[in-house]
């Protein structure tokens, strides 16, 4: 036992450092030896789920899923499904679902651990908001997201960002994802609802000035879609940022003729 326990030390210690091949090599051995010693099942399960982050730190997707599939799995038999350690093992599985773009599974695994973890551990646990997070992202990021799952996604986060800003803070990591993932779900959803005209690099003229009741074209390049910025109403997006030929950065406040057209184009009679 106390070698076992020397060789999670050292393969914690080798982690933090971001030694993972070395970190790898123990971890493997020590999961082996665990396993022929007969030792507690947790302690196996805690090795496999250890063993999973080093597979994923070096990119070893799918090794690092099988891994968390049959960690999930072994503390759904050993602790039940409202046991903490089976909801991590939950959202470990689900993450590296995502990130393998199984978006499909990883709703899947959510959609039944999310209202457990709600039930559990309350909605302001950090496990609970990272679930609900991930959830989000699974249902924007999917390519075949219809428009109700875009607008479930930016509803979902959009329940969660004050409860992480008002635990965490607005510099935490898991507020700063939350916020971004809600930029992109909004995004998403905007480009669903209200197709644009114009793409990235497209080139345009911007009415970007008025004299005398006449219009001021001046040329540019469209280089964003659904701008926002933070003096913005919240929610509100441009449908462009374009970048002037003169240097400036502006952006159309809507998608008509009357404030940004193709370059070139007829004037209106």
């Amino acid at each position: 036992m106390a070698r076992m326990n020397a060789m999670t030390e050292l393969a914690n210690g080798l982690s933090a450092a971001e030694h993972y091949e070395d970190a790898l090599t123990v971890q493997e051995a020590e999961l082996a030896m665990r396993r022929r010693n007969g030792d507690a099942e947790g302690n196996i399960l805690t090795a496999q789920s250890n063993l999973a982050i080093t597979y994923g730190q070096l990119g070893q997707r799918e090794k690092a899923l099988s891994m968390e599939r049959d960690a999930y799995s072994g503390y759904l038999k050993l602790d039940g499904g409202q046991h903490s350690s089976t909801l991590r093992a939950a959202n470990n599985y689900a993450s590296s679902l995502a990130t393998l773009q199984r978006f499909k599974e990883a709703k899947s695994v959510l959609r039944k651990t999310i209202p457990v973890t709600r039930r559990v551990l309350g909605e302001s646990h950090e496990l609970c908001l990272g679930m609900r997070m991930i959830y989000g992202q699974a249902l924007y990021e999917d390519s075949a997201a219809t428009l109700d799952d875009l607008r479930e996604a930016v509803t979902t986060l959009e329940e969660i960002e004050p409860t992480a800003q008002q635990v965490f803070g607005g510099a935490h990591p898991i507020t700063s994802s939350i916020r971004q993932s809600l930029h992109l779900a909004r995004v998403a959803r905007c480009a669903r609802e209200t197709p644009l005209r114009f793409k990235v690099g497209s080139r345009v003229e911007c009415c970007v000035d008025t004299n005398r009741g006449e219009a001021h074209w001046a040329p540019g390049t469209v280089i964003k879609l659904w701008y926002t910025e933070d003096s913005f109403a919240q929610g509100f997006y441009a449908p462009y940022q374009v970048e002037l030929d003169e240097g400036r950065l502006i952006f159309a406040p809507e998608d008509s003729d009357a404030c940004i057209r193709r370059e070139g184009a007829p004037e209106a009679s």
